[in-house]
């Protein structure tokens, strides 16, 4: 009897994906809970990961007018932290790194290493991304405070969980970066949610600053009683 063979690619079943974490069941039913969801490669207008000069260190400067920024600038604020950064010549700047030239409110992405790690650049200063960092711009009606506190959550970190590969380094492509989903209500909702969380953010960073300078009353205090004890001695 004549058996009939048939032949496929395994990217077409398996969408180019072999490590066995990606198909977990808990994965496919989070998959169900996002269908309505949006992808970011559907309201952003660009998205480009940068990259390394690769001469070793001629294409820095010790200190510049053009900044390179790493995940290392990045901040718990979501803001991006231009301390310590390092610099590249101009013609990096303008040329290598052209495509990736930072923009106010441009939202930067970990795709490597510290996958998911968000913050919204909200500076005026020349500035450029290394490999590990994608910039995402969006279409309008977008608050990009909103993405970025999206971005930050466990909604968008169980997805990353499941779509970085399992090796040394862990990463995301840009493809997989398009392809995450998030919810997305009206611009006027956006605005709301982002408004209330600005202000949580806000009062728990002067509780912050309050609790160091509670601290650092406290210091004083016990010095001063300390000093004290000793001249009466």
């Amino acid at each position: 009897m004549k058996k009939n063979i048939f032949l496929t690619k395994w990217s077409e079943i398996s969408g180019n994906r072999w490590d066995s974490e990606y198909y977990k069941k808990s994965y496919k039913e989070l998959e169900k809970a996002l269908k309505d969801f949006t992808p970011l490669g559907k309201i952003t207008k660009f998205i480009a990961s940068g990259s390394t000069p690769k001469s070793k260190g001629n294409d820095y400067v010790k200190d510049g007018e053009y900044y390179f920024l790493r995940l290392v600038n990045f901040n718990d604020n979501l803001e991006i932290n231009l301390k310590d950064s390092l610099y590249v010549k101009e013609e990096i700047y303008n040329n290598t790194l052209k495509r990736v030239q930072l923009r106010y409110n441009d939202i930067l992405f970990g795709i490597a290493g510290s996958i998911g790690k968000v913050a919204i650049y909200r500076h005026n200063q020349k500035a450029v991304i290394n490999q590990a960092i994608a910039v995402l711009r969006f279409k309008e009606n977008i608050n990009v405070d909103y993405i970025a506190f999206i971005l930050n959550s466990d909604i968008v970190k169980k997805q990353i969980k499941r779509l970085q590969r399992p090796v040394a380094q862990p990463n995301l492509n840009m493809d997989e970066l398009k392809s995450i989903k998030i919810p997305l209500p009206d611009i006027n909702i956006q605005n709301e949610i982002a408004n209330h969380i600005q202000k949580i953010r806000e009062e728990a960073k002067k509780l912050k600053e309050q609790a160091l300078q509670n601290l650092e009353n406290t210091k004083k205090e016990i010095e001063k009683m300390l000093l004290k004890e000793e001249n009466d001695i």
